[in-house]
Parts: C-alpha cells; sequence; structure tokens
C-alpha cells in the first residue's frame, strides 16, 4: 500500500485547488496552487523530490495561479479580483518581482481571469486571458508578451470577442519565438488552437472540435516540444452530467498527426491535462465516475499508446479531480512525471511517477 506522507497540519481543513508545477532543466520543480479565503502559495522541490522552499503565500487575495520557467526561476501569473497579476520567483523562492497588475481591462471577480503564462524562446514570456462580464453577458481572450525582464511588449491584445462570458485559455511556446493558444468559443461552442509568430502577429487558427447543447466544451491544455510538435486536449460535458475528453497531436507545419479519446468510461471523462518532451506526450484526467485520476502516455508523432491507463495507488476514500501534469528528463533518458490532483475533501496531492509504464516512483507529499 502507498502512504501520503508530510501533510501540513495547519492547512488540513482548509479547500486547497488549481495546483499545477513547472519543471527547470536540473529537474527542480515549482508548485503553485490557491488555499481557499487566503490566496496562492508555492513550493519548491529538488530533482530528487525533497522540499527546497515549502509553502510561502505569495499573494492575497487571489486566484487561479500558473507558472512557468524565467532565468533566474520561475515567472506566475494569477487572477487578483480585476486584475491579472504577474511576478517573478528565484529558484531559491525570494521573490524577485513582487505581483503587479498587467490588464488594461478589469475582469469581473469569479467571472473572468485564469490566467496562463508560458516562456518564449528568447527568455520573454506570454500571459493570456479571459475577459469577462455578465451584463451584457459577452467576453474576449486577451494576451500580452513580456521580454525577460518583465518589460512589456507592447499593449494587452484582444484577438477573440465572444458572444458568451467563461473561456480560459492556455499557452505554449513554440521554437521561433511565437506562441500558440487553446481556447473555447462559448455560444457557438467550438474549440480553437491559434498561432502567433515571434512578434505577436495571428498567423493561423484551427478549430479542434465543436459541441452541441448540452455538451458543451471547455478546460483547453496545450503544450509544445523544442521541435514544435503540439499536444492540446479539452472536454466536452454538461454540468453534473455526460463527461468527454479528448486530445490532439499536430506537426510543427499544424497538420494533425492523430486524434485521441480519452479514458474507458464512455460519458465520465474530465478535466483533462497533458505534456509533452520529446517524442513523448502525456495526458492526465480525471474519471468522474470512479472518482480516480488516470495518466498515459503516447507517442507524439503517432498517437500510439506507450502504456496503458494508470491511476496511482492512494489510501484514502473520496473522488479525486483537477490533475496537473509537468515532465522532465534526465541525463540517462528517464522521465519523471510530476502529476498532481485534488482530493475533493482533503488538501492537494503530488505524486511523483517515472515514464516506463508510468509505475509510482516514490510516495511525495501534500502540503
Amino acid at each position: 500500500m502507498i502512504s501520503v506522507q508530510d501533510t501540513v497540519p495547519e492547512m488540513q481543513s482548509i479547500g486547497q485547488h488549481h495546483a499545477v508545477a513547472s519543471h527547470r532543466p536540473d529537474g527542480t520543480y515549482l508548485v503553485t496552487w490557491i488555499v481557499e479565503d487566503i490566496g496562492v502559495y508555492f513550493s519548491i522541490y529538488e530533482a530528487d523530490h525533497t522540499p527546497r522552499v515549502e509553502a510561502v503565500e505569495l499573494a492575497s487575495p487571489a486566484a487561479k495561479p500558473s507558472a512557468t520557467l524565467s532565468a533566474d526561476g520561475w515567472f506566475i501569473a494569477m487572477d487578483s479580483q480585476t486584475e491579472i497579476q504577474l511576478c517573478e520567483i528565484s529558484a531559491d523562492g525570494e521573490v524577485l518581482v513582487a505581483p503587479f497588475a498587467i490588464n488594461s481591462v478589469a475582469t469581473e471577480t469569479g467571472v473572468g481571469g485564469r490566467p496562463d503564462v508560458a516562456a518564449l524562446s528568447d527568455g520573454g514570456l506570454v500571459v493570456v486571458w479571459d475577459w469577462s462580464q455578465t451584463d451584457p453577458d459577452v467576453g474576449g481572450i486577451y494576451y500580452r508578451r513580456f521580454d525577460e525582464d518583465l518589460v512589456p511588449r507592447g499593449d494587452d491584445v484582444l484577438f477573440a470577442v465572444l458572444e458568451k462570458a467563461g473561456s480560459p485559455a492556455d499557452a505554449a511556446s513554440l521554437p521561433d519565438g511565437g506562441f500558440v493558444v487553446s481556447w473555447v468559443e462559448p455560444g457557438a461552442e467550438l474549440v480553437w488552437l491559434t498561432w502567433f509568430d515571434d512578434q505577436g502577429d495571428q498567423i493561423d487558427q484551427q478549430r479542434l472540435d465543436e459541441g452541441s447543447d448540452p455538451l458543451i466544451p471547455g478546460r483547453p491544455n496545450v503544450d509544445t516540444n523544442a521541435a514544435g510538435e503540439i499536444a492540446v486536449t479539452w472536454r466536452l460535458g454538461e454540468l453534473g452530467g455526460e463527461q468527454h475528453s479528448f486530445g490532439s497531436l499536430l506537426s510543427p507545419q499544424h497538420q494533425t498527426l492523430a486524434m485521441l479519446t480519452l479514458g474507458e468510461a464512455e460519458d465520465a471523462v474530465n478535466r483533462p491535462d497533458v505534456a509533452i518532451l520529446g517524442s513523448t506526450a502525456v495526458f492526465a484526467w480525471e474519471d468522474a465516475g470512479t472518482g480516480d485520476v488516470y495518466i498515459q502516455a503516447f507517442d507524439a508523432h503517432s498517437g500510439a499508446a506507450i502504456t496503458a491507463p494508470y491511476t496511482p495507488p492512494v489510501d484514502f476514500d473520496g473522488a479525486q479531480g483537477r490533475p496537473s501534469v509537468s515532465m522532465y528528463s534526465e541525463d540517462d533518458g528517464v522521465f519523471d512525471v510530476v502529476l498532481i490532483w485534488e482530493h475533493f475533501l482533503l488538501p492537494n496531492y503530488i505524486k511523483i511517477v517515472d515514464h516506463a509504464g508510468l509505475e509510482l516512483r516514490r510516495p511525495h507529499r501534500t502540503w
């Protein structure tokens, strides 16, 4: 039996959600998450998964953090009421740049926001977020680019105007200095992938999927590898009902290499995430029917399954979900996959799995 270790007692009874991880090339990684009614926290772990810095409060009030590499550590973006905020953390956990607002148009608390941040190939970064208002019910998707010193490269750019509010977006960098964004168009119920060049100009856009009421698309996530290949995932579902999750693998020339249906459940696969490194794409999802979290590796070129769906063993009962996955390649070519998920009655959990069969490498910790 695998046991979960090292809880943090003072946070045991407080809801902790939306955890994400980001690796550095040396294998160290940052985990950031929200604590209900308090704010955004982060921890930093060594390549062997021992803690370097634990449970540091970053901003309050704030929500829905996202993290990516910087030259000296990590950039973190977060939603703080009507602001989208950005900051920089060193590899030792020092706040190098305190959180500051980057959006010129305010978002509505609990509706807009949900930023995602991606490191660009030249050391800069891009932040994407959704803007929403409920009266009238409209929205849009923004991005804003920065250099490595967090100096803006122009103003925030509205690149998608939406007929209905509420469309989270996700971004990933491309090797030529550009980036790609996955997003959902509410109302039309479409899932899109949009490419931008190194100047921030849109150069291509493709529709990935189309929903129909009551199966509404949502939760898009995208990642890229050093060759510019793309892995993207999303779900179609109805609130409190049927859920399906899918994945797509695309070439650097924007051609679809494979389409994937995630999980074995027919109508209960939800909240997918994806990471791609080298020729391997790893997808994670929750099975709302069984209350389990799954992870599976695929060949990034063909879409062929490398492993069967794997659910890490746990020593507690209850539903689990909201998985997040990050990858790191060691010198020997073996992948570490950091899989984080949420227990809906307990704090977040983090597990370390390896690439060979996606077996659990070692039990790890909560925070």
